[in-house]
């Protein structure tokens, strides 16, 4: 299903990039080499080839985390695609240690700013929730009550609500977080264990049916 999503939105890439950007054909031979370090070179050469490389080995892992951020499928699929657009277009000033850190970054602002919009949008609510066939989805399967603690961030800050994603639905460790977000280690175990925290509260609370005013 998460592959189906995928192509779908590899598809829209390409669509969007007719319109003006350089086209990303489908990833066959590319001289910049396999690894995530030598595809991101390439994306800064400007080769497209690297670009649905890139995608094709990390798209899927990317949408786990925007879905479990947002609980809805087409937003997912929308950020998703702004992040790889966004990546195209910031190839040409891609750090030479360019690392899926920085990827992740952009996946992470891409989110940020959807929370933002919809927290200064009135009548946007910001309550996310699994809707359609979606609900029933491989988060079930990979991660317990996935489900569940989706509908449950919005109790937390943006930081927080970011942050609990890199490290739940992204699965990556502590370090790579403070990476990513770019705060010290500590400022990410101090928002995670807050975060966490309010995460059990919360959960108590859906599970026992006492759902109450926020």
């Amino acid at each position: 299903m998460i592959k189906a999503v995928s192509g779908r939105t590899a598809a829209r890439v390409r669509s969007r990039d007719e319109r003006g950007h350089a086209p990303v054909r489908r990833a066959g031979e590319t001289g910049c080499g396999n690894s995530d370090e030598a595809l991101l070179a390439g994306i800064r050469q400007g080769d497209p080839n690297a670009l649905a490389m890139l995608f094709g080995r990390h798209g899927d892992a990317l949408y786990r985390y925007l879905y479990g951020l947002m609980g809805r499928r087409e937003v997912a699929e929308d950020l998703l695609q702004d992040t790889f657009l966004r990546l195209w277009r910031f190839g040409p000033r891609l750090p030479l240690d360019v690392h899926m850190s920085y990827v992740y970054r952009i996946a992470m602002n891409v989110a940020r700013d959807e929370i933002r919009h919809r927290s200064e949008r009135p009548g946007l609510s910001d309550e996310v929730g699994l809707q359609g066939p979606m609900a029933v989805s491989t988060f079930e399967d990979e991660v317990a009550r996935g489900d569940m603690v989706t509908r449950a961030l919005s109790v937390l800050t943006p930081d927080q609500r970011l942050t609990v994603g890199l490290h739940y639905f992204a699965d990556q460790p502590v370090e790579a977080v403070a990476r990513i977000t770019g705060v010290p280690v500590g400022t990410v175990k101090s928002r995670l264990h807050r975060a966490y925290r309010r995460l059990a509260e919360r959960l108590q609370e859906m599970e026992g049916g006492h759902e109450r005013e926020r």
